[in-house]
Formats: structure tokens, C-alpha cells, sequence
């Protein structure tokens, strides 16, 4: 008896010795992490930046390569070799790799860290095709129109009794160019986002293009009622931004992630999208998706960063940063301007989101110079709702 008690003793602790050993050969040993690096975010860079270094700050065992100039089909190669383990691209490059059966679909991790209802709604749909998810928002943004409360009085716009029509309106009325910074030179891309995420289910867009059509007689409507017109927006510079910081100017279009600059200024957010008897929202943004090829040599590696992401530890950095966190929970107490950006988040749709990202670019082309028409009134009704059939179901995009 007292023999087997010693053996039990001595295999007990020579298990545990093995277990650290194997443990310490882990951490001793460099795994390799590799990184493709497909879209360019200037909202998110900062906030990958921290990820990654945060990431191997925990698991140092990881050595990290960033693949960043790596040509499409050179990618595709690698993905299928299985020598990438983490992308890190656009919404457009997640349904293209999608169609080819790059990705793994994470419907399994949405559901069991319970992600679906931890996260906004319009955010998730970036990741999401049909009602399957093959990738996960980096952050959450909206776009805004911030303005300065004073200046606004200035051509009789109330900001507490106007709601959005009225506020363009009087802009027109009172030959307000809105700047629109978003680093895009054509505003009507904003725009047309604007209203479309509130007529298309643009993650099934097939099936529901025809709803596009509404959205364009709404324009045409708003054009026709002297509320839109196409001259009175203009591609926003820095310069613009900086205008309304220092109170030259009484308003502007911008991304929510722009707010880190407005602490401690005569500055508010929009808050009445109230028209008629329903709301529209302001368009939701991310332009970094995080997916995992289908084939991988490294899916414990996968695992780790994929749990790592999801885990509340990463998304308080970025709260303690100034970041929204996709995950509705971490930004609960979140006040001062951010207050209204995360209510925004959590009234918008899985619609809400900036409607180019999912379009080929050819037909975005098109429907963008209709809109144009539309809104400088060089078009009739009938002959647009025409123009955009033929976009929309005899054109070959």
C-alpha cells in the first residue's frame, strides 16, 4: 500500500515536471503568425497597429509576420497552401474571397461567444453574407454631421426642434456648402448611402435591388421640394475639419473616430434624423474585416488571436483610447459626444452601413452619375427610374 502511495507520489510529480517542460518549450519556441494586410483603413490603421502589437505583447511566443504588398493572386496561392493565418481586408475582398471558398465561416464563434448580441447590428453585417459570417468588424464608426450649436443659430437652424430636413433645407436656403470628409472626392456616395440603407438589404442584394428604386424617387423628391440639390455638398480637406474646431465654420460631415479632436470645444453631434413618421439613421462604418482562410497550418493560432479579439481585454484598450468597440457592452458608460455616437449604433439596422462597400465598382459608377443627374434636375422621373432598371437588372457588371 504504502509502495503505491510512493509510485502515485513519484508519477504525479513527474507528470507535473513533464507538463512544465512541455509548457517551457511552448513559450521557448517561436510560432509562426502570418498576416496578409489587404486594405488600406485610415479609420482603423491605428487601431489594427495596437491589436497586433497588444496580441504578442501577451503571447510573445508568436513571431508575427505582416504580408502587406502581396499581389491578389500571389494571395490566393498562399491562402491555399495554407501559409496565411489571419487577413485583414474590406468588406468588398471578404465576399470576392467568399465566392471562391477562401474563408472559414465563423457562424460557429458568433454564436458560442454569444458576438451576435454582444455587437452591433449595421456593424456586423460588414462581416456577414446572407446570414452567414465570415468575418469580424474591427471597430464601429458612423458617419456624423457635427456642428457648432452657435453658429448654426446664425441662419435659424434649431438643433433641439429642426429634424434633418429641415437642417438641409435651411443650409440650402441659406447657401451653406456641407463639407463631407470622408476621403472620398465624390460625395454622392455618402449621400446615396444615407438614404439606400434605409429601402435595400443590401447583405442580400440580388434579391432586394429593386427596393433601390425608392430610394432614387426620394431623392428626386427632396430634389423637387427644394430640400436637396446636388451643388450644396462638396468634398471636405483637413482645413474644413480644422475649421470647425476653431468655430469658422458651423458644420460638417465627418467620421466618428474624428471625435478625439473635438475635446473640450463648442462642438455637438446631430441627434434629430427623425422624417415624417420614421427615423433614418446615420451610416455605420468599418473598413477593416478580420477573416481566417479555410485552410490554415496554424489553427491553434487562429484560435488563440480569434479568442483574443473576441475577449473584453483588447476592446477596453481601445475605450480607454477613445475607440468604439464593436462590442455594445464596453462603451455602456461612454458620455460626452461618443454618447451619441454609440446610440446611433445601437438604433441603426443591419441596412445602416455605407452602401459602396458592397457593389461592384462598375455599377456604384453608374448609379453615382444617376444620382447626380438626379440631383442637379437634368433628369424626369420616368426616364430615371428607366436608368436605374437597366443598372440594376440589363447591364452585365
Amino acid at each position: 500500500m504504502v509502495k503505491r502511495v510512493k509510485c502515485g507520489i513519484v508519477i504525479a510529480l513527474l507528470s507535473l515536471l513533464l507538463i512544465g517542460c512541455n509548457k517551457e518549450n511552448y513559450e521557448n519556441e517561436k510560432i509562426d503568425l502570418t498576416i496578409a494586410l489587404q486594405v488600406s483603413d485610415v479609420y482603423g490603421n491605428d487601431v489594427r497597429t495596437k491589436l497586433v502589437e497588444n496580441f504578442n505583447k501577451k503571447y510573445d511566443f508568436y513571431n508575427i509576420t505582416i504580408k502587406e504588398d502581396i499581389n491578389r493572386e500571389q494571395l490566393v496561392k498562399e491562402i491555399n497552401k495554407g501559409d496565411i493565418d489571419i487577413i485583414f481586408c474590406s468588406a468588398n475582398t471578404m465576399r470576392e474571397f467568399e465566392k471562391e471558398g477562401l474563408l472559414t465561416n465563423l457562424n460557429n464563434i458568433y454564436y458560442r461567444t454569444n458576438l451576435f448580441d454582444k455587437t452591433y447590428s449595421a456593424i456586423n453585417s460588414y462581416g456577414r453574407i446572407q446570414n452567414l459570417f465570415y468575418g469580424l468588424p474591427m471597430y464601429a464608426s458612423t458617419f456624423e454631421i457635427f456642428y457648432d450649436a452657435d453658429l448654426l443659430k446664425q441662419y435659424n437652424i434649431d438643433a433641439e426642434n429642426d429634424n434633418i430636413l429641415s437642417l438641409l433645407k435651411k443650409c440650402k436656403d441659406n447657401n451653406v456648402k456641407i463639407p463631407i470628409f470622408d476621403g472620398n472626392e465624390n460625395v454622392h456616395n455618402f449621400l446615396l448611402s444615407m438614404l439606400m440603407s434605409n429601402y435595400v438589404y443590401l447583405n442580400n442584394f440580388d434579391t432586394h435591388k429593386h427596393e433601390m428604386i425608392n430610394g432614387f424617387v426620394k431623392f428626386k423628391e427632396l430634389y423637387d421640394e427644394g430640400i436637396l440639390s446636388g451643388d450644396m455638398f462638396r468634398p471636405a480637406k483637413r482645413k474644413d475639419l480644422n475649421d470647425l474646431i476653431e468655430g469658422k465654420a458651423p458644420l460638417i460631415i465627418s467620421n466618428s473616430s474624428d471625435i478625439s479632436e473635438f475635446k473640450n470645444k463648442n462642438i455637438s453631434v446631430w441627434d434629430n434624423y427623425k422624417i415624417e413618421d420614421y427615423w433614418i439613421s446615420p451610416p455605420t462604418f468599418v473598413d477593416t474585416i478580420i477573416c481566417f482562410p479555410a485552410i490554415s497550418k496554424n489553427e491553434k493560432v487562429q484560435k488563440e488571436f480569434m479568442r483574443y479579439f473576441t475577449g473584453n481585454e483588447f476592446h477596453k484598450i481601445m475605450e480607454q483610447e477613445g475607440k468604439i468597440s464593436a462590442d455594445k457592452s464596453i462603451n455602456k458608460d461612454l458620455g460626452g459626444l461618443n454618447y451619441y455616437i454609440t446610440k446611433h449604433l445601437e438604433m441603426a439596422s443591419q441596412n445602416d452601413f455605407i452602401y459602396n462597400r458592397f457593389l461592384i465598382s462598375s455599377m456604384e459608377k453608374d448609379l453615382v452619375e444617376l444620382l447626380e443627374k438626379t440631383m442637379n434636375g437634368k433628369i424626369e422621373k420616368e426616364e430615371m427610374t428607366k436608368e436605374l432598371n437597366k443598372i440594376l437588372y440589363e447591364k452585365d457588371y
